[in-house]
């Protein structure tokens, strides 16, 4: 089964955001509000499985949001310092490495991306675990690309106001 970890940190289509490095924390600008609309949101999606991860990347992309994908939790690491996604998508049942591992790794790199645990099963104590780790979410499979595209809109929404 698949399971996968979202996290979700900033816009929708348009302006990009200014990212910095300082102390081990990623600085983030506001700038991803123009009018009444977001810019690109950038979401990282970390998942095992190539089908799942190109489906959920190309539903995703057709509103608008800037993604590349992970494998597993080393890439997605390196792709965290790299890419700065605003959200991540991490799979709970990675192969070389547990997605709540992958959480805990995250969390000591940046504390502010918004994280989504996305699975194939509903498992009411890793939903607990990974919620007590900083995921803000935890959603089953099957997944609805426009459920997401909101969840992930009224994140950056909140995080923002």
């Amino acid at each position: 089964m698949l399971a996968l970890c979202v996290v979700i940190m900033c816009s929708v289509k348009s302006a990009s955001m200014a990212c910095a490095l300082q102390s081990n924390e990623y600085v983030r600008d506001n700038s991803i509000l123009q009018g009444n609309k977001m810019n690109h949101i950038r979401v990282l999606i970390v998942d095992d499985e190539p089908d799942f991860r190109e489906l959920l990347k190309d539903g995703l992309s057709a509103f608008g949001h800037s993604i590349e994908t992970a494998p597993d939790g080393e890439t997605a690491l390196e792709l965290l310092k790299t890419f700065m996604p605003h959200i991540v998508l991490l799979d709970v049942m990675l192969k070389e490495q547990s997605g709540i591992k992958v959480l805990e790794s995250i969390r000591e790199i940046d504390k502010q991306v918004k994280i989504m645990m996305i699975s194939g099963m509903l498992d009411l104590g890793v939903a607990k675990e990974a919620i007590l780790l900083g995921a803000v979410d935890y959603i089953t499979k099957p997944v609805d690309f426009k459920q997401i595209d909101e969840l992930i809109k009224n994140l950056v929404e909140s995080t923002l106001g």
